[in-house]
């Protein structure tokens, strides 16, 4: 839809190389299903870098990875619906990967590009430099639990869409706004609890097993954190809990507590 539109403004300024690409595929006047399998493309390439640079040490797992992400129940939403999103996100986590090995402004490139293909990515960012620099593991942990639950009240309080509603109008805002009425179905219910109980069992085991809080982990509960005040908003929750999928393979297979 916004291809076709090739208008500005179907464009959220924070999304300025998402809308420099479509321009340049415009004047080059690619077809519909070429633009596709280039937006595809980015995603495949930023996802194996991610993931081979996280096992690059231990590649007996990485086939097993690179395998279960595509075949974690929503994976095929992430890839197809939300092809952007999924930019954002493995742009975020590749940066993480660069900074665990030292190479900060390489990391905060290649995440803030990444996210200059879907605002959401800025949100996600934004949150995880605050988690990057505050060090108290207990708060951290039980924190975002707290938080997420103060989201889900919120959001089923109604207060989450009053406020809103009162936000100035500009391009995000009006994006967001228009999925306020979109109907909570048991589908979606579905997949909140199934991404909802997973992150608050590897938190229980994070804190259980005293395992280290690594960038990764932060990373996971910034995406619980952010996804309980999603609620407010029920697409935007989902879009947000379907992160995970990108990051359960890691986290299962190739940290400390595993």
């Amino acid at each position: 839809r916004y291809y076709r539109s090739e208008s500005y403004r179907s464009y959220i300024s924070l999304e300025k190389l998402f809308y420099l690409l479509s321009k340049l595929c415009w004047t080059l006047q690619i077809p519909d299903a070429a633009y596709i399998a280039i937006i595809t493309a980015i995603i495949s390439i930023l996802s194996a870098a991610t993931y081979y640079l996280a096992f690059e040490n231990r590649l007996e797992y990485l086939c097993i990875a690179y395998l279960s992400m595509f075949c974690f129940p929503y994976s095929i939403m992430m890839f197809i619906n939300v092809m952007r999103q999924g930019i954002a996100v493995f742009a975020l986590v590749l940066g993480i990967m660069l900074l665990d090995r030292g190479k900060k402004i390489p990391a905060l490139v290649v995440a803030v590009l990444g996210c200059m293909f879907h605002y959401m990515g800025f949100v996600l960012l934004i949150l995880f430099l605050f988690y990057y620099w505050f060090n108290k593991r207990e708060v951290l942990l039980w924190g975002s639990v707290g938080m997420c639950l103060a989201g889900i009240i919120v959001g089923i309080s109604g207060i989450g869409k009053k406020i809103l509603s009162l936000c100035p109008t500009n391009a995000f805002t009006v994006r967001v706004l228009c999925y306020l009425n979109v109907e909570i179905t048991k589908v979606a219910l579905v997949k909140l609890c199934f991404y909802l109980v997973i992150c608050t069992v590897l938190i229980f085991c994070i804190v259980k097993f005293n395992v280290e809080l690594t960038n990764l982990y932060k990373m996971m509960l910034v995406i619980f954190t952010i996804t309980g005040f999603g609620t407010s908003c029920i697409v935007v929750a989902q879009r947000f809990s379907i992160s995970l999928d990108v990051m359960l393979p890691l986290l299962f297979l190739n940290q400390p507590m595993l």
